[in-house]
């Protein structure tokens, strides 16, 4: 006797959401496969940050903190790029020295801080 499938489409909707949500933060140029801390990080999706987004996803960097505004995003100084989607910042790697002149060849603002390093598209104006 054949039973029908009762329950091969009970996650059909809930998937379909999850991709719908997951999706919707994919940032211009389609860069979905950089490494987030977790879900609360949303890339910026301006394109002068693009650059920076691909060496993060070659290198395996883990993002930290991207657009602001967001909830988990991290706390930034009113003046940030965060703000504006103009930086990332991204948690040290082993080979410290090797990261920060991987984004620096593309002319990024690499500033080191305490727990990671600020990556941003402009030089600080005064």
């Amino acid at each position: 006797m054949d039973v029908p499938d009762l329950f091969s489409t009970i996650d059909a909707p809930r998937t379909a959401l999850r991709r719908q949500k997951r999706d919707s933060l994919t940032p211009p140029g389609g860069l979905l496969a950089v490494r987030t801390k977790d879900a609360s990080v949303h890339p910026p999706g301006d394109p002068v940050m693009s650059g920076a987004l691909r060496v993060a996803k070659g290198r395996g960097d883990i993002i930290t903190s991207g657009r602001e505004g967001y909830s988990g995003d991290g706390v930034h100084s009113s003046t940030s790029q965060h703000y504006t989607g103009t930086a990332i910042d991204v948690r040290y790697a082993p080979r410290r020295a090797e990261q920060i002149a991987a984004y620096a060849r593309l002319g990024y603002v690499v500033i080191p801080e305490s727990t990671h390093l600020h990556i941003q598209a402009y030089p600080v104006t005064a």
